[in-house]
């Protein structure tokens, strides 16, 4: 067997594609090689995902020409549906709506194998393998939360993605709110991604900056109304509710506005009911926070936690630990190593 395996991680995101290589050592060990970074925006309006793919094909060809690299396999970690590590059945996030099978484009384009990820699963595996959970003989559960563009969530036991009959850990689908607002991608009411993920807490936002915009404001009231926030929800207002980026919220925050303590008290809330419901059906022993409404608003992770506290049993929470993400986007390539080694075949191991 030779001393190392070299590996290609590619990390797709909407606005960001990150190209990582890699040496792989004979006992598991990582050593990073070199990073490329490329934005994809221009190349997601093509809903089969061709466009796309072909645009990966030639960065990725071009970055392995230009460092004279040869990887033995390609790990692929995204966001979307997909189906046996090989075939994308959707990923609304980078506009493919019909089904594009990655091995196939692989091996035709690189002769390479490719196995394709959840983005959650390998941030969640990330952290655990980085977080010292990851002790010989010791079953330990994690459940990882990521809360951005949408809610993410996997468990992780015993160093292993947790699935159940299929897709157990999937929060964002969890029902908080039997009479909430139906959301037609997730053919639900009230489910906790309306109330969490950043495209529904800015339409909250603006909602709620509409229905009180011509109201006297109570005495006392602290509100600057020429800030940075309120002149993106007058905006947004007029344009895209759904438009409001994490810095403006968090300017809302940092003002104390009325409107931004509201609308995320609320997200809190909700997302601290989630919270309890995992602390006390599964009562792992770690459950860690990520994503960009966790990490970039100000304070929000603490109220989350709060909440959570609020609601819980207290046998749960005392044996439960919450903790913020440490890693951040970088878990994602420690975990994509850790599943390719998982579901890789023995062969591509020991040649």
């Amino acid at each position: 067997m030779p001393s190392s395996q070299s590996l290609s991680i590619l990390i797709l995101e909407t606005r960001q594609v990150t190209h990582q290589t890699i040496s792989l050592g004979p006992n598991g060990e990582i050593d990073f090689l070199d990073k490329h970074n490329w934005d994809p925006q221009n190349h997601l309006n093509d809903s089969s995902g061709q466009r796309f793919f072909d645009e990966l094909s030639r960065q990725t060809t071009k970055f392995w020409s230009k460092r004279n690299f040869e990887p033995d396999g390609i790990a692929i970690s995204m966001p979307g549906s997909l189906d046996n590590n090989q075939l994308i059945r959707s990923s609304s996030r980078l506009g493919i709506r019909s089904p594009f099978n990655v091995a196939e484009w692989s091996n035709k384009t690189f002769s390479k194998e490719s196995l394709i990820f959840h983005d959650v699963e390998c941030l969640a595996l990330g952290e655990y393998q980085c977080t010292g959970n990851a002790t010989p003989h010791q079953q330990q559960c994690l459940v990882y939360v990521f809360v951005d563009e949408g809610v993410g969530s996997k468990i992780i036991i015993d160093g292993k993605p947790y699935t159940g009959a299929g897709l157990a850990g999937s929060i964002g689908r969890m029902v908080v709110q039997p009479d909430g607002e139906y959301y037609e991608a997730l053919r639900s009411n009230g489910s906790l991604e309306v109330f969490t993920s950043r495209p529904w807490i800015s339409k909250s936002l603006v909602s709620t900056y509409l229905s009180e915009i011509d109201k006297k404001f109570p005495e006392n009231t602290h509100i600057i109304l020429d800030s940075k926030f309120r002149k993106a929800l007058k905006v947004a207002a007029q344009n895209d509710r759904e438009s409001l980026t994490l810095d403006r919220i968090a300017d809302g925050l940092n003002t104390q506005d009325p409107v931004a303590l509201h609308v995320l008290d609320k997200a809190a809330r909700y997302l601290g009911f989630a919270l309890n419901s995992i602390l006390s059906i599964i009562n792992p022993q770690q459950i860690i926070l990520s994503g960009g409404i966790i990490t970039e608003l100000p304070n929000f992770s603490d109220l989350v936690i709060r909440h959570t506290r609020q609601l819980s049993w207290p046998l749960a929470w005392n044996n439960t630990s919450i903790s913020i993400s440490k890693l951040g986007r970088e878990a994602q390539i420690y975990g994509a190593v850790e599943l390719w080694k998982q579901h890789s075949n023995e062969r591509w191991l020991e040649r």
